[in-house]
């Protein structure tokens, strides 16, 4: 499990890296309210790390892969929900929008390995590499 668990943090690494370059890019050059480019990154980070995190992270082929996306995008879609909660309530507390959503996904980190290792990609042999 350990290499899944790096494996994890090089892609959510990445991930969330271009998820604050999107979420900077759409508000300061779109014009978009922040909590808006925080949903719309959502879609194309999301997607980035179900392919990355199926086939490299969990190395998981085969049958399966659009029940695995639902699974997916249901812990990713409450993963932005607290990530939206989170961004108001330290926005209102002075912190700047783009180093909130970078902490949201932070703390959400944990949560989104043993989800989608347990939920989504059905992963249970804590032995397996």
């Amino acid at each position: 499990m350990i290499g899944q668990v790096i494996r994890f943090c090089v892609v959510g690494a990445l991930s969330a890296g271009l998820n604050v370059a999107i979420i900077i890019f759409l508000t300061e050059v779109f014009r978009f309210h922040y909590l808006v480019s925080i949903v719309a990154c959502f879609v194309l980070v999301t997607l980035f790390g179900f392919v990355m995190n199926r086939g490299w992270t969990f190395g998981v082929t085969g049958p399966g892969k659009g029940t695995q996306f639902l699974r997916y995008m249901m812990i990713a879609g409450l993963g932005v929900a607290i990530t939206l909660i989170f961004s108001m309530v330290m926005v209102r507390a002075g912190l700047p929008y783009y180093g909130a959503a970078y902490g949201a996904a932070i703390i959400l980190a944990p949560y989104n390995f043993f989800a989608h290792r347990y939920l989504s990609f059905r992963v249970h042999d804590l032995c397996k590499e």
